[in-house]
């Protein structure tokens, strides 16, 4: 208690001080540096300043992108529109000027000629810039996270709040690093992404469809900053739950950053010996190297190279409890090495991406009770493999016409799966429930011991045409994906957007698209063992999507209905049972017939410059209902939360201090509570009514609803930024998973204090 309380007096303190500092003398001018993505100044913008929306004063940037402009006496400006040629407009409010503002370049112009970005942009793409980024993941529980800047009604996370495993609708992000694919799982156990938010410049985020150069319903390309210019540049990001240091050197030909990420909070916890009176689960040991390249070969031609190194330790023990008399040892070990090239080419009508990539990846897992127990849990598992991706893509763009197609080809030449297990369910750590299978003694039996080795040699073509007139631009596309593994020759796929411009402000898209997914997910996902030594029986999982989005201005409503079909579930063939505890090893397998179905709507409101010009105000409600479906009951989806609600609010006090407050809601996600043992002698053991019995009772209870606030503050002097960040305020217990012996629960209140220092 006494720590507690000692955490809301830190938080209280910092907070007033930091309202105390706006006391500060304000400077006189209205003042700043305009620069590009790259940190090249902007020379020649033009800046306006305005007071509801009529232009009162104008200057322009000189050759180091600085403008000056006096305050008035008689009138006080809201807002500043800068603009210039080949960038972005940019307003800002008058309480958010940056001694940095940084406009991002538009689509690249040639003559009568669009050449877009790599992954292609369209209304399914929700774009979070670096400014946008820091800011949100400076203010998180992980500074350095970009993943923590996503926000979106129909996000929800596994695990932890401030997990990066993120699902939209049941379906995972697959992630891109600067256009190379790095997998549906580039995260740190429970909370951290890998790639740290200081080499990251946008992220580029398609939650409800993508086109189809996708293979996913859900994306996230995570774009690299390309510094082209002359700069030697450091960054130092320190907080309690990490610290990192990025270097970045350059010139207009060519440019190196590189990141080093080393987490914090395990040694803190461990050096102030801080205890709870819950149980939940505790910080990870990781460490994070990304090293990101340009090269101009031409004015035509650039080549980028890109390094990700991530290790990531977690080990706890538990105590014993009432239904586990010696506890449990546990460890999660992780090593991911990878490294991408990607070659692009401009010409006058033509853009050429070429890309390759090369990912080796070791996973670990381990709960055993301590030396001499045989008691409860007892696992080993570890997985390795090698992938290789290869991928060239070609859009020819002409006035009214743009065709884009591309050829994509993964090769996996070994996957070594070894299992040692007792009494594992084989669901995710992170699974809302935690009870032992129906056959659990069966099982233990099968695969007591299990060894997979395998490869596979997947590829997929696709084309995509988009045509403008007038105010609609339609996009259709065709997609084949064909898995070498499974039990099926390939897949066709389609995609449809189509988008009215109404006006400059608002848009109605309508979209629907069909998608075709590998079963094979990473190793601690639900049943992946199970997968793995089935996959030859498998099929693909398929997806089937229809949204209606409508946008205006600050308003955003949408709707959508979707479908995946044909996912692996376990299946019990009864006919074969020797005898009661005996059975033969096509007893229990995986197939592809479960299916879930979600059907919802959202609405989304963001608006900076509120009230007076001092607030910048994000809120959205979403509303999902999820069925699950599989061969014998259908029941709820347990990672669902049919309600949603999240507000996250911005006070700009001055150009230096900021107050920042978000409160998250959403509707306890279902789970399957732990039975009584009478519940399995109610039907003969095997039975198909027996199965059905205990299926009954998957996800039939709900956690408690799940709530966090949050407070955060930023202070700039110079070149640094002091922040401070309280997660969970109200030391409210959000539980993560229902056990025998109760809930496993998230972490309670969590200040986090740092500081990024630019040089």
């Amino acid at each position: 208690m006494k720590i507690y309380n000692f955490k809301i007096l830190v938080s209280v303190l910092v907070f007033c001080i930091g309202a105390s500092l706006n006391a500060r003398n304000q400077s006189d001018n209205y003042n700043g540096i305009v620069q590009s993505d790259e940190q090249i100044p902007i020379e020649g913008a033009t800046v306006l300043i305005k007071t509801d929306n009529q232009t009162i004063g104008k200057t322009t940037t000189n050759e180091n992108g600085l403008f000056i402009y006096p305050k008035l006496e008689n009138s006080v400006p809201t807002e500043i529109m800068i603009t210039a040629l080949g960038f972005e407009d940019k307003k800002i409010s008058i309480h958010q000027l940056d001694n940095v503002i940084i406009l991002h370049k538009r689509i690249l112009e040639l003559p009568s000629i669009n050449v877009s970005s790599p992954k292609s942009s369209s209304q399914l793409q929700e774009s979070t810039h670096k400014s946008e980024i820091s800011k949100r993941s400076a203010t998180s529980l992980v500074s350095n996270n970009p993943v923590s800047s996503l926000r979106q009604p129909q996000l929800l996370k596994q695990g932890s709040t401030h997990s990066s495993k993120i699902r939209i609708n049941g379906s995972a992000p697959l992630y891109f690093f600067n256009g190379n694919p790095i997998g549906d799982n580039p995260n740190h156990y429970g909370m951290f992404s890998i790639v740290p938010s200081s080499v990251v410049g946008e992220l580029q985020f398609y939650p409800t469809g993508t086109s189809a150069e996708f293979q996913s319903p859900v994306v996230l390309d995570i774009g690299i900053q390309e510094k082209f210019n002359f700069h030697s540049n450091t960054e130092i990001d320190f907080s309690a739950v990490q610290t990192t240091g990025t270097y970045s050197f350059g010139s207009d030909k060519y440019f190196i950053t590189g990141a080093l990420r080393k987490s914090v909070l395990d040694k803190l916890v461990k050096y102030a010996k801080y205890k709870s009176d819950r149980r939940t689960t505790p910080p990870t040991n990781f460490q994070d190297i990304a090293i990101i390249s340009g090269v101009k070969l031409s004015n035509k031609t650039t080549l980028y190279i890109n390094h990700l190194n991530s290790y990531d330790f977690l080990e706890y023990n538990t105590v014993s409890t009432t239904n586990n008399n010696y506890g449990l040892s546990t460890f999660q070990h992780s090593k991911l090495n990878f490294t991408g090239l990607r070659l692009k080419i401009i010409e006058k009508n033509q853009l050429y991406n070429f890309e390759i990539s090369r990912k080796s990846r070791l996973e670990e897992y381990k709960a055993s009770p301590p030396l001499n127990k045989s008691q409860g849990l007892d696992i080993y598992l570890t997985e390795q493999n090698y992938i290789y991706n290869s991928n060239i893509d070609i859009t020819l763009f002409s006035t009214s016409l743009d065709l884009k197609g591309g050829v994509s080809i993964t090769y996996i030449p070994q996957r070594k799966t070894k299992l040692n297990q007792k009494n594992w369910d084989f669901l995710s750590p992170e699974d809302p429930s935690n009870n032992p299978l129906i056959y659990q003694h069966e099982i233990n039996n099968l695969y007591h011991n299990a060894s997979i080795i395998e490869k596979e040699l997947n590829s997929a073509m696709y084309v995509s045409m988009i045509s403008h007139f007038e105010d609609f631009k339609i996009e259709n596309g065709i997609r084949f994906d064909k898995f070498s593994n499974l039990n099926h020759s390939g897949d066709f796929n389609l995609r449809t957007n189509i988008s009215y411009q109404l006006d400059s402000q608002k848009f109605l898209s309508l979209y629907f698209g069909t998608f075709s997914e590998n079963p094979v997910q990473n190793i601690l996902e639900n049943y992946q063992v199970l997968v793995r030594d089935n996959i030859s029986l498998l099929k693909p999982v398929h997806t089937k999507l229809v949204s209606l989005t409508f946008k205006s201005n600050s308003l955003k409503l949408s709707l959508f209905k979707k479908k995946i079909s044909d996912i692996p579930e376990t299946v019990y063939d009864l006919s074969k049972v020797k005898s009661i505890g005996n059975v033969s090893d096509q007893f229990i397998s995986v197939s592809s017939s479960a299916e879930l179905i979600f059907n919802g709507a959202d609405i989304t409101f963001e608006k900076s410059a509120l009230f007076g010009t001092k607030f910048d105000l994000y809120t959205y409600y979403g509303y999902s209902h999820a069925d699950k479906t599989n061969s014998y009951i259908s029941t709820d989806y347990e990672l669902n939360a049919p309600h949603k609600f999240y507000l996250e609010l911005y006070y700009y006090i001055s150009r230096k201090i900021t107050f920042g407050t978000d409160f998250s809601f959403h509707t306890g996600y279902a789970y399957t509570p732990h039975l009584p043992y009478t519940e399995y002698t109610k039907y003969d053991r095997y039975s198909e009514a027996y199965i059905k019995h205990l299926s009954s009772f998957d996800n039939s209870e709900r956690f408690p609803d799940n709530y966090t606030i949050n407070l955060s503050s930023r202070y700039k002097v110079g070149d640094t930024e002091f922040f401070l960040a309280v997660s969970n305020i109200t030391n409210r217990k959000n539980p993560l998973v229902a056990t025998s012996d109760g809930y496993i629960y998230d972490a309670g209140i969590m200040p986090t204090v740092g500081f990024t220092w630019k040089l």
